[in-house]
């Protein structure tokens, strides 16, 4: 079974542990309220603090319903206020793409 990929990027003033304590409460809170996101596996940033982050849901259309209703989950939004020059492209993933080392833990 396919899955659907977000590469989130975007900007911020600066990471430390509160931006990264404010991101698990969100990622968390929008996972129980999107079940079908499975994994956010990647956050990474450079010196200009421009970070990526890698998104994975189910299907395209359960990333829909999470980017259309994202913003009512409190937690997400207090996240998403930090955020700048923000951008998603969004793909299909098939299911024999998936990692080949994970299956090797």
């Amino acid at each position: 079974m396919n899955t659907y990929v977000e590469y989130v990027t975007y900007k911020v003033d600066t990471v430390d542990d509160n931006l990264l304590e404010l991101r698990r409460k969100a990622i968390l809170a929008f996972k129980e309220r999107f079940p079908k996101l499975l994994e956010v596996p990647v956050f990474s940033y450079n010196s200009d603090n421009e970070c990526t982050e890698i998104w994975i849901y189910q299907s395209e259309a359960d990333a829909a319903k999470a980017n259309a209703e994202g913003g009512d989950v409190p937690e997400f939004a207090a996240y998403a206020e930090l955020l700048s020059d923000l951008k998603i492209v969004a793909q299909s993933m098939p299911a024999a793409a998936a990692d080949p080392l994970r299956a090797m833990a």
